[in-house]
């Protein structure tokens, strides 16, 4: 048997909690029932193609459906060596397990640390050999739409090779899939086949879950195309107000603990972290009280940076307000922490788009500021147009609208995106408004006319606390082999400068007043209450 062939397993606590979920006897036939169909619908495939593979779940909570899910798998391969790596520790029942299913088997284990460096790593690679199972499991303590959207990142990069941004998957040991990538790679077992992806939510999209992705590597070369993943947020104002209650509280982070989520989870599983930044940062910052003068503590770009942000337009109508020492102060700042700025407060300017690349993909990020300076939208739809030859994907942000409506004006928002779309824009971001916007699609690109504030200090009404994130996925593979734009939504809501996701009563009544908004026919606006929309490209 050819051993280039071997699988990745990653698989979370499904099992965990159905079994807490249901009595014990219903969770095995259950669980039973899904591994013995995944099983009979691949075996044929699996046979066929000579590909040796396992589907396990990292802890073995369910040993009798596991054992016996492991018979069927002795039925269809012979694996003469499995070498596992695991996370942590070794799981004695798995190998166990192994050993009374596949008789004669050599079993090699390899326990991963946190702390280990890549030439660590490397060494555990060196010593692999057979049958490599992976095993680790995705996105953990998020909803549903989370996990999903941060799952398009994982699927992408294990599918391309992207070694360089394992460090943003959201993934319980990136370290398992860095030695099962590279001995793939080393056996030049490239060709990449996600057989199944699933998630514990069991119907509740609201509660914790937890991913799972069972995947194959087979003989052959990188046959994917890289997707591009980003995370677009609101208006970020960490003056005023927000400043007084971290400084009150004496934590810097305040303003994002409820957001966050376990392990600062909901700040990984995308390429590019995006939002306005509504002020400059200078010096010690600006006490404004209710002024609309704002500035920005210097030590708001490191924490901006800690919590994974990549992007930041500066492109609106306070980016000025501490002068031109201001914005240059705020350059620095943003360049000094890791950060890119896109966009230029007064100017269309070609040097301030933003240039981001993974893999094969080449897109930008280009930032308007309409309304302290009018733009020239001629000179604005031929820099979008000369962008768009340069590159796979054009993210077009601008500041621009009337605040507090909740549709978009047609001669200052609808007219000029469709401009942009026109000459190239594959996606449109709006800010300003301080309140959400609708969206729409137009020629195959989503418009979103305004996110609403992420983190401000507008309390005194419901809307200007309600907000909108958005998980873009471009050039994702869809059900049938297609390429796709797929973006997700975020639906938000704010506690005195604190996001956090909405439950599902608050949900329910955001998207029956989004979709009034919108006037959107039965079938769109069922997509938008899956919080996922499909466009094909």
């Amino acid at each position: 048997m050819n051993l280039k062939y071997f699988a990745l397993l990653g698989i979370a606590g499904a099992f965990f909690m159905l079994f807490y979920m249901s009595p014990q006897e219903m969770v095995q036939v259950s669980v039973q029932s899904a591994l013995e169909e995944v099983v009979a619908e691949k075996s044929t495939e699996v046979v066929n193609e000579d590909v040796m593979a396992g589907i396990l779940p990292y802890k073995t909570t369910h040993p009798s459906v596991v054992s016996d899910y492991l018979e069927n798998l002795a039925d269809m391969v012979y694996v003469g060596t499995f070498s596992l790596v695991f996370e942590g520790e070794v799981d004695e029942q798995l190998e166990e397990m192994i050993s009374d299913n596949f008789p004669g088997t050599k079993i090699k284990s390899f326990v991963l640390e946190e702390d280990m460096s890549k030439k660590e790593l490397d060494e555990v690679v060196d010593d692999l050999d057979g049958f490599v199972l992976g095993i680790t499991d995705f996105s953990h303590y998020l909803p549903k739409g989370v996990a999903d959207f941060h799952d398009e990142l994982s699927r992408t990069v294990i599918e391309t090779f992207d070694f360089w941004q394992l460090d943003e998957v959201e993934v319980g040991s990136w370290q398992t899939l860095y030695v099962v990538m590279k001995y793939a790679e080393e056996v030049e077992a490239q060709d990449v086949e996600i057989v199944d992806h699933t998630n514990s939510s069991n119907g509740d999209d609201f509660e914790d879950s937890v991913s799972s992705f069972y995947i194959l590597f087979k003989d052959g070369e990188i046959s994917a195309d890289r997707a591009v993943t980003v995370m677009a947020l609101g208006d970020i104002m960490m003056g005023r107000y927000v400043r007084t209650l971290m400084d009150r509280e004496n934590n810097p982070a305040r303003s994002f603990e409820k957001i966050r989520g376990k392990e600062d989870r909901f700040f990984y599983g995308a390429d590019t972290f995006f939002a306005n930044l509504e002020g400059p940062i200078k010096g010690e910052g600006y006490r404004s009280g209710t002024s609309v003068v704002f500035g920005f503590h210097e030590d708001t770009a490191p924490l901006l940076k800690s919590f994974g942000f990549d992007v930041l337009s500066l492109a609106n109508n306070h980016i000025l307000n501490q002068g031109w020492d201001g914005l240059d102060s705020t350059y620095a700042a943003l360049n000094n922490s890791g950060m890119t700025a896109c966009g230029h407060p007064t100017e269309i300017d070609r040097s301030s788009v933003v240039h981001r690349y993974f893999g094969s993909k080449h897109y930008a990020f280009v930032c308007f500021d309409d309304v302290a300076h009018r733009i020239d939208r001629g000179e604005a739809v031929e820099l979008i147009a000369d962008i768009d030859e340069e590159t796979d994907y054009t993210i077009v942000s601008i500041h621009w609208g009337v605040e507090y409506a909740h549709t978009p004006h047609n001669s200052l928002q609808v007219e000029p995106a469709h401009a942009f779309v026109d000459a190239g824009a594959d996606v449109v971001i709006g800010h300003h408004p301080h309140v959400v916007q609708t969206f729409e699609i137009y020629n195959g690109a989503p418009i979103f006319y305004s996110l609403g504030n992420f983190i401000f200090d507008q309390y005194w009404s419901y809307d200007t606390e309600e907000q909108l994130g958005v998980g873009l996925a471009l050039g994702a593979s869809s059900d049938d082999g297609g390429s796709v734009l797929r973006f997700y939504l975020f639906p938000m809501h704010s506690d005195k400068s604190q996001p956090y996701l909405m439950n599902e009563s608050e949900q329910e009544r955001f998207y029956d007043r989004f979709i009034n908004w919108g006037g959107y026919d039965d079938d769109m606006a069922t997509q938008i209450r899956s919080g996922v929309i499909e466009i094909e490209l």
